[in-house]
């Protein structure tokens, strides 16, 4: 993985050189503010110094020249030359003029003021407190004139009391302050950035450089290149970057540690993961295949359900056949009776015994072959006894492909070998019936075969004896007895063998009963298989989802491993 070079703004370098220079813009203003005031304080006191100096000398100047002339008042020529060069050094506005002590201009820079009286009001104050012989002292004063805020000092002559202005407006002092102020301004910010400069040199060389080499390990450690040691140097350091620089090396170790476990994990996990695949995909295809089974196997029943209710409707139809023998047979029992009773009026009534043993004959011989042509109704019963066998035999067979296939599933396919083997235990069932069905049916159809012979041996009879006989009339006494006993015995021996094959279609009737019920035993059970089969299909679809979910994952998780070198 490539690197991303970080690009670092705000270095410890610069931090503490961005803390300098707040630090010096800090001071340095607070310094401002006290040299301000501080400057001004002293500018106005040197100022007012000098000015003060300045009126008592040149008054004093005056003084002399007055004494010198006598006491009186010089002209206005003296007093420009004694007070034009009158200047405070460095101030352009500074000027001095004189008042008398009646307030009249008597110098000033500006001649048309001469001779006119002061408009200063603190001057005028003064010539007040001159009037009332109050002499004040040389001081200084702060006043306003047309709106010009001026500083003067003042002094009083001892002689005539004249009064000496020296005046300067304080923007010029002002101004002259800023100039020293901008110019301190000016050192100080040089100051500031040799001091900022040499900060910065000190803390990049001193300070910001393990912290460097700190970075370089963190982004080393960010980039999960764990064999990169820039920290290694650090270690022995007794501060907080020795300390860091451990953490970091312990951090580095224990990931490279952790990493090449879960390489390990995570490859065992993938072989496991990859087995239980190809187990879940084993499982399914079985399951489908056992599904198909099952879906022949129930349309195999559903076939065998058919013949049986096929079977249980000739049985019904047989039945209601031997019903009617037996009728017909009771019938004749009654009838032959009935001629052994009137076996003296038989000349009588010969013609109709002939007329009527005709028609039972013909009646008995009609139900005798609809009853032979129902019995062969046995043989398809057999027919289908051989289908139910067939059936039967591939259910065991399909039984113990189902336990082997659940054998092979392990826990879970117990439920099918379960379900697997109550079908082979319905299959052999279904043999068992199957046998008994035939059993039945060979005792059918020697009771038939008997019942056959019976009727052939009647019908026989009567062709032969019993309609010549009536036809001959020669010995028609003891023949007629003879022959109506004999026609009693076969219809007895008819109902018997009529009442015997009731009794064995009710047989097999309870027996294909059973069938049907082992039929829908087997349909419940082998739906149970196919809903079985289902979830297994559904769970091992549903398990090769979560393994193909998981197979990601890993796939994921070694692609994270990959990231660390």
């Amino acid at each position: 993985m490539a690197k991303e070079k970080t690009k670092i703004r705000f270095g410890l370098a610069i931090r503490i050189l961005i803390l300098s220079v707040c630090c010096t813009i800090i001071t340095s203003t607070v310094l401002l503010i006290y040299a301000d005031s501080m400057v001004k304080s002293l500018y106005h006191d040197s100022v007012s110094n000098n000015m003060l100096n300045l009126a008592i000398s040149y008054g004093q100047i005056i003084d002399t020249s007055l004494a010198e002339n006598n006491r009186k008042q010089l002209d206005s020529q003296k007093y420009r030359q004694l007070l034009e060069q009158v200047s405070i050094e460095g101030y352009e506005t500074g000027y001095a003029y004189l008042v008398d002590k009646d307030g009249t201009m008597l110098y000033h820079p500006d001649p048309a003021k001469i001779g006119n009286p002061v408009e200063n009001t603190v001057v005028q104050g003064l010539v007040i407190d001159i009037g009332n012989n109050f002499y004040p002292a040389p001081e200084v004063i702060n006043y306003l004139y047309k709106g010009t805020e001026k500083i003067a000092a003042y002094h009083v002559s001892d002689i005539d009391h004249s009064i000496l202005v020296i005046t300067l407006d304080v923007d010029d002092v002002n101004d002259k302050i800023f100039g020293v102020l901008i110019t301190f301004i000016i050192y100080a910010l040089i100051a500031c950035a040799v001091i900022n400069l040499i900060v910065y040199i000190v803390a990049r060389i001193l300070y910001a450089k393990p912290y460097r080499e700190l970075y370089k390990a963190s982004v080393s450690l960010g980039s999960l290149d764990l064999n990169e040691t820039h920290s290694s140097s650090l270690e022995n350091r007794l501060d907080e970057c020795g300390a860091t620089a451990k953490a970091l090396s312990d951090i580095r170790k224990k990931l490279a540690d952790i990493t090449f476990e879960l390489k390990d994990v995570s490859q065992a996990v993938m072989s496991d993961a990859e087995k239980i695949q190809n187990l879940s995909t084993d499982i399914t295809t079985n399951s489908r295949y056992n599904s198909g089974f099952t879906s022949d196997l129930a349309d195999n029943l559903e076939i065998t359900s058919e013949s049986a209710g096929l079977i249980d409707t000739n049985i019904d139809e047989i039945h209601k056949r031997t019903i009617e023998i037996e009728n017909q047979s009771g019938s004749g029992s009654a009838l032959a009776e009935n001629i052994i009773q009137r076996a003296g009026a038989l000349n009588e009534q010969a013609e109709s015994s002939i007329a009527e043993t005709k028609r039972i004959y013909e009646e008995i011989r009609e139900k005798t072959d609809l009853a032979l042509s129902n019995s062969r109704a046995v043989d398809r019963i057999q027919e289908l006894t051989a289908s139910i066998r067939s059936i039967s035999t591939q259910t065991s067979m399909l039984s113990l492909n189902a336990a082997i296939e659940a054998a092979r599933a392990g826990d879970q396919g117990r439920g099918f070998a379960v379900v697997a083997g109550e079908i082979g235990d319905l299959a052999a069932q279904s043999t068992e019936t199957v046998n008994n069905i035939n059993v039945i049916i060979t005792e059918i159809s020697c009771t038939v075969k008997n019942m056959a012979e019976s009727l052939s041996h009647m019908i026989s009879f009567i062709e032969n004896n019993v309609l010549p006989s009536l036809s001959s009339l020669s010995d028609i006494g003891i023949s007629y007895a003879s022959d109506a006993h004999s026609f009693m015995d076969s219809m007895s021996s008819i109902n018997v063998l009529a009442q015997e094959l009731n009794t064995s279609i009710q047989e097999i009737v309870v027996s294909i009963d059973g069938i049907n019920t082992n039929i829908s035993t087997a349909n419940s059970k082998i739906n149970d298989i196919s809903g079985t089969n289902d979830s297994i299909v559904k769970a091992t679809t549903l398990s090769d989802r979560l393994l193909e979910d998981n197979m990601r994952g890993f796939a994921k998780l070694n692609e994270i491993i990959r990231k660390f070198k």
